[in-house]
């Protein structure tokens, strides 16, 4: 049996970091022993040294393991556990044996080889992140297809393998849910059945779309838990559509990379797991090609990073922006942050260099009476446990190698590299903007700034545009230099504006003026600008009628927006 017949030995496929309810997460019991149930991302080598993604499945059957690989092919092992090391073997008629090695942060490391080779191959397995049961009372705000509104509560309860769901919005309503990954679909009603499709989010917020026997037009659901601190409208507004992309498209020449005229054993039109090193420190990123991905054409480049507690998973299909990519034509690659165990499971966050540096210049960034997160335990002696939540790792050497990764892999234009984020996504898109500008042509922070004292912008040398987006409602990371729900304290976006628009950066006027964009109008979406730059940068804030949430979910208005923002933007260097 040759290599290429392995499960092992693929040509990277739609792989993705998915947010389910089954979360594997190594765990210590009373005994010692440590359970493995659950389900795991792969990122492995080959003993040729080719790269590989799978989907993993652990599953006890009395005293030994059953390990179901999928998304590479569908194979079928067996193992056995012995304190932290687990040895399994698959594979007829060629065995194959795997050792692992669990690690502290529930990780798993292994070697591997086929019973005829005397080389081995290298597996890091990574436990999904968990969303959390379902069960418990939540708040419910939706827009009927006509239009009209309707508020109140639902109750979610767990039955056996399904989820019973009742609404109170005036009358009781009764439906049935079924979970799979990311997605719960329930069905309701007796003389005419509905559908309702619910996107769930790490803090346990849903959004949903729904519609009913006799209707061709959907209606949107918003559900936020009652015990949650963080306020998310991430309705949908029905029949509302950003304007025609690409009426304003930046004239910078095209700069191919180095991977131009490469074979890329990327799948266009997939998702794959790809593994990095960093600093001896195993990550991954997920990277999608568009469908018509060619090797001797330079395409633009979009890094899209998720937030805190959230996983590269998350964010695709959170933003569906891989779909979009299909329909415009670019490269998008969604970085995994570093993780660590805490009591209430996986956190995950990047480092921005303020999130972990408090009391700053501006004295501590939180209150008092903070909300208390999670110490990240890769922080050290050194630095406070006062105020100070995301993770000390490398992040931004972690971004200048998967860069390099990319453009000596992949035929990219490196007049259009850009970047994009949520909340602490955002917040670490900031500080590349800041600390990278020289890789970027653009980037677009969503619900996220850096902390109090730590404003920040690029020098002159380094020409970039900056589009910050904000919801009016956003008391989770606010922007207007209040204190936030949670305690904690945000460089206000006009001081950021401010610093980017002046003569030590992107040297612009100094008014603000309107700046008009293909969504203007949806959910109060508005936009300002500082004009004139000396850089030939545009420097955008703009606002819109919601809270922390990503503008346009699961109907990419946002993206458009986005997309358009990045059209206009690119750096003016000759190839």
């Amino acid at each position: 049996m040759s290599l290429f017949h392995f499960r092992k030995f693929a040509i990277l496929i739609s792989i993705f970091l998915l947010t389910v309810s089954a979360c594997g997460k190594a765990t210590s019991e009373q005994n010692g022993f440590v359970n493995l149930e659950g389900n795991y991302n792969i990122a492995g080598k080959n003993p040729d040294g080719s790269n590989y993604g799978c989907i993993l499945s652990v599953v006890p059957n009395g005293e030994v393991y059953k390990w179901y690989w999928s998304s590479c092919g569908d194979y079928e092992g067996i193992g056995i556990q012995q304190g932290n090391v687990v040895s399994v073997a698959w594979g007829s008629p060629d065995c194959t044996v795997v050792s692992y090695d669990i690690q502290e942060d529930g990780t798993l490391k292994a070697k591997w080889t086929p019973i005829n080779y005397t080389s081995f191959g290298s597996e890091m397995v990574i436990p999904n992140i968990k969303n959390g049961p379902l069960e418990g009372s939540y708040k419910v705000s939706g827009t009927n297809p006509d239009g009209s509104k309707y508020d109140g509560a639902l109750e979610v309860t767990a039955e056996g393998d399904v989820y019973r769901w009742a609404w109170n919005t005036g009358n009781e309503i009764l439906g049935v849910g079924i979970q799979r990954d990311n997605i719960v679909s329930v069905a309701y009603g007796s003389a005419g059945c509905s559908i309702v499709s619910y996107l769930i989010h790490t803090d346990k917020s849903l959004e949903a779309l729904w519609a009913y026997v006799g209707t061709s037009e959907t209606g949107s659901e918003s559900v936020t838990p009652f015990s949650s601190e963080v306020t998310i409208n991430t309705e949908q507004v029905n029949n509302q559509e950003a304007g025609e992309i690409g009426q304003q498209l930046s004239d910078a020449p095209v700069r191919p990379s180095a991977g131009c005229g490469k074979e890329s054993p990327n799948f266009p039109g997939a998702t794959s797991t790809m593994p990095i090193v960093v600093n001896v420190l195993d990550r991954i990123y997920l990277l999608h090609l568009p469908t018509d991905y060619d090797q001797n054409k330079p395409t633009s480049l979009v890094l899209n990073f998720h937030g805190y507690t959230d996983s590269a998973g998350g964010m695709e299909s959170g933003t569906g922006m891989s779909y979009h990519a299909d329909k415009y034509g670019y490269i998008v690659v969604y970085p995994q942050a570093t993780h660590f165990t805490s009591k209430s499971g996986l956190i995950t966050s990047w480092n921005d260099l303020t999130c972990n540096a408090s009391p700053g210049p501006a004295g501590p960034i939180c209150s008092e009476d903070a909300a208390s997160y999670a110490f990240p335990t890769d922080c050290g002696p050194d630095v406070s446990k006062e105020c100070n939540w995301c993770t000390c790792n490398d992040d931004l050497g972690y971004v200048n190698l998967m860069l390099d990764e990319l453009e000596a892999d992949l035929c990219v234009d490196l007049n259009r590299v850009y970047a994009t984020g949520m909340s602490n996504g955002g917040m670490f898109v900031h500080r590349l903007g800041c600390d990278v500008a020289d890789r970027f042509a653009a980037i677009v922070p969503v619900s996220g700034t850096l902390a109090r004292g730590f404003n920040c912008a690029p020098d002159t040398a380094d020409p970039i545009s900056i589009m910050n987006i904000h919801g009016r409602d956003d008391n989770y990371v606010d922007v207007t230099g209040k204190e936030s729900t949670d305690g904690y304290f945000y460089t206000a976006i006009d001081d950021v504006m401010a610093l980017w628009a002046s003569s030590s950066s992107q040297n612009c006027d100094e008014n603000v003026t309107p700046y008009p964009t293909i969504a203007d109008g949806i959910r109060g979406m508005k936009c300002t600008q500082n004009d004139n730059c000396a850089t030939g940068s545009e420097i955008v804030s703009c606002w819109w009628d919601a809270g922390h949430a990503w503008p346009g979910g699961v109907t990419q208005w946002g993206d458009d927006m986005i997309w358009d923002f990045f059209l206009r933007n690119a750096k003016n260097i000759k190839p």
